[in-house]
């Protein structure tokens, strides 16, 4: 392990560390609210957030190795396409478009930890290797650790944080569901 994957381990921790606390505040209904530019419910993209931690690890260890990592049904291999991963996404969102909270957090812990224990063990030769993550140029490992992983919790949390500000929706007793929504 070299000082410096240490130290991006040690940052990819305390944002997962907030990203948990952020979902352990969330009520009920603000955990089933709607963020409309992103087409999703809060629950949704939290827990679409633990998800990418999975596939984007995968993606960098399939760099690293050349070896492709072992996918779910839900994952796209590291050379996807914009329309693979909508088709993902899409496919995600219709199987839970509100993930238990309990299992969000237990998912973001799990695999969280899967991927700083990775990026813990690189070495500073594989920190400066090339990673190519489906149509995007190829950057450093240590740029991938960078974005899309350290980021990607940054990518969602401001919208669903200001649409949390402001007041619900009428949606009735349960909250916003699929089937109100067009995707």
């Amino acid at each position: 392990m070299s000082g410096r994957a240490h130290e991006l381990a040690a940052r990819f921790r305390e944002v997962n560390e907030g990203t948990i606390r952020f979902v352990e505040g969330c009520s009920e209904t603000d955990w089933r609210r709607m963020v409309a530019h992103e087409g999703r419910t809060v629950a949704f993209l939290l827990d679409h957030i633990a998800w990418g931690y999975g596939v984007e690890t995968k993606a960098m260890l399939a760099c690293l190795t050349g070896q492709e990592q072992p996918l779910a049904w839900d994952e796209v291999p590291h050379t996807f396409t914009m329309a693979e991963l909508h088709a993902v996404n899409a496919a995600r969102w219709e199987a839970d478009p509100c993930p238990d909270r309990g299992a969000t957090i237990a998912r973001l812990r799990a695999e969280g930890e899967k991927t700083a224990n990775v990026i813990e063990r690189l070495s500073d030769d594989d920190l400066e290797r090339t990673v190519t993550y489906g149509p995007f140029p190829g950057k450093t490992a240590a740029a991938f650790i960078e974005r899309p992983l350290l980021s990607h919790p940054g990518m969602h949390l401001p919208g669903i944080k200001q649409v949390l500000a402001t007041a619900p929706a009428p949606s009735g007793p349960t909250g916003t569901h699929a089937s109100e929504h067009p995707r």
